[in-house]
């Protein structure tokens, strides 16, 4: 079927989403200005709905995260699944997703509102046919749970007691890996992003069990000593094979690129 005929038949997001990636930045960029979205360009090139009360939404208009994990997505080539554990407005689902190897990426986001932009952003940057938006938490069991929320920092929502004082709190559904099974097809390689304020430990272990845990090939994750124990977090990648850890800046609040030795296994690579 040829782009006309998706166009035709099947509706401009599908169009958009097929399209190379340099078509599909230019019809974005138009079809956001027709319709006077409230949309802005980010520094990492993905559009964002506007949301500037927000202290993660101006992390990414700003930069603030800076490229080490942005290059190392866009320069994946080689077919991959990108899976974003804590994706929030989902910055690096939208920039894996446009990397034309990326044959899909699954986000999840268990917070109501943080999920909304979510959304609204894959619909802003034509990738609907691209990326799985998923309301809930990754987790060890399949449940309803509250989560502390910090008003203006919508990448501060914790499991852990970590805002006393100042947060709200919102039921949110948590789930177990095989949530994830239906959206990873067959073979393909996992490269998996973890932001989950306190419940990394939680994640990874929740990862090794799965039945796709020997897939990963790469683990980006946030570390804060003041609620996770470095360490720890190593011996449950460790489990899973993996013998590298890269730290991406210094200090008590950082995060880690976990890989195996040879950039993962040769036949997800190959698949």
């Amino acid at each position: 079927m040829g782009m006309l005929d998706v166009l035709r038949t099947q509706g401009w997001l599908r169009f958009v989403s097929k399209a190379p990636r340099r078509v599909r930045r230019v019809v974005v960029r138009k079809i956001n200005k027709l319709f006077n979205r409230n949309i802005v360009r980010s520094f990492y090139g993905v559009f964002l709905t506007e949301n500037g009360n927000d202290a993660t939404f101006r992390f990414c208009v700003n930069g603030t995260y800076g490229t080490f994990y942005s290059n190392y997505l866009r320069e994946i080539d080689y077919p991959f699944i990108f899976v974003d554990i804590g994706a929030n407005q989902g910055l690096y689902s939208l920039i894996a997703a446009q990397n034309p190897y990326c044959e899909r990426a699954v986000s999840l986001e268990p917070v109501s509102e943080t999920f909304r932009l979510l959304t609204a952003n894959i619909r802003a940057n034509g990738l609907a046919g691209m990326i799985v938006a998923l309301n809930c938490g990754l987790s060890s069991e399949n449940a309803r749970v509250k989560i502390r929320l910090k008003p203006g920092h919508s990448g501060a929502a914790s499991l852990h007691n970590t805002f006393a004082g100042t947060e709200g709190v919102e039921e949110i559904q948590i789930s177990t890996a095989a949530i994830l099974e239906p959206y990873l097809a067959p073979g393909l390689p996992l490269v998996v992003k973890i932001d989950t304020e306190g419940h990394e430990h939680v994640v990874i272990g929740e990862l090794a069990r799965s039945r796709f845990a020997d897939r990963v090939i790469s683990v980006f994750y946030e570390v804060d000593v003041a609620w996770a124990d470095p360490e720890n977090l190593k011996a449950g990648l460790r489990a899973m094979g993996f013998d590298h850890f890269h730290p991406i800046r210094g200090g008590t609040h950082y995060d880690v690129m976990a890989t195996r030795q040879g950039g993962g296994s040769a036949e997800c690579r190959a698949a």
